[in-house]
């Protein structure tokens, strides 16, 4: 009786889902994206180093 309480016998595995196919056009003309990010400018200005120790007179 417990079986049917738990809902029956468990059924077989479920298969992964599927990835889908790529499908490659030959007539689409346009240029894909380019597969990295563009670079962007750097902000404000660059990191200097600290100064050096002063010399006292």
């Amino acid at each position: 009786m417990q079986a049917f309480a738990l809902g029956g016998p468990k059924g077989p595995p479920s298969a992964p889902p599927t990835i889908p196919p790529i499908i490659i056009n030959p007539f689409n003309r346009e240029t894909p994206a380019p597969a990295i990010d563009p670079r962007l400018p750097p902000i404000g200005r660059p990191v200097m180093p600290p100064p050096g120790p002063r010399q006292r007179v």
